[in-house]
C-alpha cells in the first residue's frame, strides 16, 4: 500500500488497519528479510533461533550478511 501510493506513510496505514504506528514500522522490516529465508520460514525449515523478534532487531540489509548470520546457528 505505501509503494502504490494507496497509503502515504506509516502513519496512515497503521490508521487504516487499526494498529500502533511502531507495529507497522517493525513488521515493514520484515519485507527485508531474504526470500529464501522466508520460504524457510514458511515451510518450517527456519534456522535455529529465527523467530518473528530476531527478524526485528538489527536486521543485516544484505542478504547474504542474513545467510551467514542464520547459517552459524544451524
Amino acid at each position: 500500500m505505501i509503494e502504490s501510493g494507496e497509503a502515504g506513510s506509516m502513519g496512515k496505514l497503521a490508521r487504516t488497519f487499526d494498529v500502533d504506528r511502531s507495529y507497522v514500522s517493525r513488521m515493514l522490516k520484515l519485507t527485508s528479510v531474504a526470500p529464501d529465508t522466508v520460504e524457510a520460514v514458511l515451510h518450517g525449515d527456519e534456522p535455529e533461533g529465527i523467530n518473528l523478534r530476531e527478524l526485528q532487531k538489527g536486521l543485516p540489509v544484505s542478504w547474504q550478511e542474513q545467510r551467514e548470520r542464520w547459517s552459524r546457528r544451524r
